[in-house]
């Protein structure tokens, strides 16, 4: 397992003193952080290639993964694979790492499905988000997407969503309907991406409803609202990774405790049973047990290979038999009783 590990992270181009700090480091993913090789190397090593995390950052990237794991219905598997696929799009738009394993994990946790589909539909809604149409239609409306005033550089993603929330969270009918419209071209108001928010019975809901036309509008703007509410959920998550640093460290030292008293505990059972069976008088006899055993097998190794064969056959017969004696005797059924 080192060597592989070793192997991976000189194959992604790494310094040979980074290389023997990244293994170590793949090995803590490996023993705490329920990570596989794979996770622990390849897959890591393209969350860090996306956010730009250097050696020195890793641990606190696995920190943050393992922490997430072990307090939300989400494994690191999942979110190295939702970040795989949705980190290039966040961290151009301004998310950072934490808002974005924020997003990955309450999705997860709200709609069951695998990282890889979770990472798939974080794309498509950010896409959304963002989409031209979109901003303009939000100024329109008068949210503001732009950080500075020459509209050259997009807020935050996250910030902009929440906005969205907040304004038409408790006025849906107010909402602009070029928003609904770009969403369902945008695939982000569909059945499978319902499943992915865990909204699949206000889809359902919607979709009873198309037959009258006034009532199923509101109710897309009602779906559409309920997906950008469920990005706060994501807020809990970064707040639980405040508290990340040296997390995966500590779990690691008291594993490598328990494993070390369990030993401690081994050896002194060993050591209680060597004074028992000497204070027994047993030790001598042992020994002789040893040596003849010792001796029967360098003498069967020295017979020829069809007597091998002969005596092993002979032993496997004689163990089958033991071995259905005693399953007749479990049964009750004697050897008496079968020959009467």
């Amino acid at each position: 397992v080192v060597q592989q590990a070793a192997i991976r992270w000189a194959q992604a181009g790494y310094e040979v003193n980074e290389i023997i700090e990244l293994t170590r480091k793949s090995l803590l993913a490996l023993n705490v952080a329920e990570m596989d090789i794979e996770m622990a190397t390849q897959g890591l090593i393209a969350v860090m290639a996306q956010w730009g995390f250097t050696a020195e950052e890793l641990e606190g990237v696995i920190d943050k993964l393992n922490i997430t794991s072990d307090n939300y219905a989400v494994t690191t598997g999942d979110l190295i694979d939702a970040l795989q696929r949705a980190s290039g799009a966040a961290s151009a738009l301004g998310l950072t790492f934490e808002e974005t394993v924020g997003l990955i994990t309450a999705m997860r946790v709200a709609s069951g499905r695998l990282g890889r589909e979770v990472g798939n539909a974080l794309n498509t809604i950010l896409t959304y988000i963002t989409r031209q149409s979109t901003l303009n239609t939000l100024m329109e409306a008068g949210i503001d997407v732009f950080a500075d005033a020459a509209e050259t550089r997009l807020r935050p993603a996250m910030e902009i969503m929440i906005d969205i929330a907040e304004r038409w969270g408790d006025s849906i009918e107010d909402m602009p309907m070029e928003l609904v419209e770009i969403a369902e071209e945008m695939g982000v108001m569909n059945e499978e991406m319902a499943e992915m928010i865990g909204l699949q019975e206000e889809w359902t809901q919607m979709q009873q409803l198309e037959v009258e036309q006034s009532i199923a509008g509101v109710r897309r703007r009602n779906f559409l609202i309920a997906l950008l509410k469920n990005f706060a959920q994501a807020q809990e998550v970064v707040v639980n990774m405040q508290d990340a640093e040296g997390y995966s460290m500590r779990q690691n030292i008291q594993t490598m405790d328990t494993l070390a008293k369990q030993y401690s505990q081994l050896q002194m059972a060993a050591t209680e049973l060597a004074v028992a069976i000497g204070e027994a008088g047993l030790m001598g006899q042992l020994n002789l047990l040893v040596e003849a055993g010792t001796g029967a097998i360098r003498a069967f190794d020295k017979l020829d290979d069809g007597l091998k064969t002969l005596i092993m056959t002979f032993g496997q017969a004689y163990l089958s038999l033991k071995v259905f004696m005693a399953l007749l005797k479990m049964a009750g059924v004697t050897v008496a009783a079968l020959s009467g």
